[in-house]
């Protein structure tokens, strides 16, 4: 009798060390699980997001504005875009470097990022270009942002950052319409 109790007792302890085991395992697997989680959300947000002005990228405004299109054309709203360039942008970073011209990359970002709502997309297609992707508004609307934002951007204090150095940019709008797809809009 007491051998088969010291067996059990054995059994039983056995028992609960590979269920402490396998707790800890499952343990480990759920924070690496987790890790991973956190990982891929931080990888997929830097494939979507411009790593200077911290806008949206080219991707990212290629896989959203489909989206706004439809909703828009079903709503009887076609969204619109506008496009925003900066003039004399290679002039800036010849004359003053490549420094000041992220410089005013970023400020530019800074300024469009405030001059828009909850809902509009400011994205960065490449170099100097930048794209606002209006889901919900009218031209007169759209019109008014995009006059706001060139005052906003003429009257900065540039030469804050460097002596001499002034910016202005180019903005043009458009609404899309039926069959437009991202680079028939943007075009």
């Amino acid at each position: 009798l007491r051998s088969r109790q010291q067996s059990l007792r054995n059994e039983v302890l056995k028992s609960r060390t590979a269920v402490v085991a396998w707790q800890l395992k499952v343990r480990k697997n759920h924070e690496e699980i987790q890790r991973m989680e956190a990982t891929s959300k931080t990888l997929e947000k830097l494939s979507f997001e411009d790593p200077l002005t911290g806008l949206a990228n080219r991707r990212r405004f290629t896989e959203i504005v489909p989206g706004l299109l439809s909703q828009g054309l079903a709503r009887g709203r076609p969204p619109f875009v506008a496009l925003i360039d900066i003039d004399q942008f290679k002039q800036i970073n010849d004359r003053f470097s490549h420094q000041v011209g992220d410089q005013v990359l970023q400020w530019i970002a800074q300024i469009l990022k405030s001059h828009l709502r909850e809902g509009d997309m400011p994205a960065r297609l490449a170099g100097d270009e930048f794209v606002l992707a209006f889901g919900h508004a009218d031209a007169f609307d759209v019109e008014q942002v995009c006059k706001r934002i060139q005052a906003a951007v003429q009257n900065f204090d540039w030469a804050s950052i460097q002596d001499g150095l002034q910016v202005t940019i180019s903005v043009g709008f458009a609404q899309a319409h039926a069959g437009d797809s991202v680079e028939t809009l943007t075009h």
